[in-house]
């Protein structure tokens, strides 16, 4: 019997053993680990997959539908808002309204400005979604339009 090193209990048999071991417990982690990278590749696709659905669902319905996220004292950004946000607001790009939606607020009718005001602080208060209806007012014409 050979031995390795100077203990005389340690042969090369027992550190054959003890390598094939862990080549055994190697492959099954790397088996492990692609089985879980398939999984998350799965699910990846399916969260876009679901995501597109409902992007195309919200840009049939003739509301806008959107998450506006407050992120300081005052500074709002959307994180999502459907195609209504751009038929309702046509004077805008949706990448300005995105990171600027205070602008829409410059376009609520003034008589109903109070109203949505209110109306979005008691729904940051009470951690409630968000309702509201308003007239949008168009500064070149001078009305405010349905």
């Amino acid at each position: 019997m050979e031995y390795y090193g100077k203990n005389p209990f340690v042969s090369m048999s027992c550190i054959h053993l003890r390598m094939f071991w862990l080549l055994k417990i190697f492959l099954r982690m790397n088996a492990l680990a692609t089985l879980f990278l398939k999984i998350l590749v799965n699910q990846k696709f399916e969260i876009e997959s679901n995501a597109l659905r409902l992007k195309k669902l919200t840009n049939k319905v003739p509301v806008v539908i959107f998450q506006l996220r407050i992120k300081s004292q005052k500074k709002m950004i959307f994180d999502f808002f459907s195609n209504g946000m751009s038929k309702l607001h046509a004077n805008y790009d949706p990448n300005i309204l995105k990171d600027n939606p205070e602008i829409i607020f410059d376009q609520v009718n003034p008589e109903d400005i109070e109203a949505v005001r209110v109306s979005l602080e008691e729904s940051i208060f009470n951690l409630k979604d968000w309702n509201v209806e308003y007239r949008i007012f168009d500064k070149k014409k001078g009305y405010p339009l349905p």
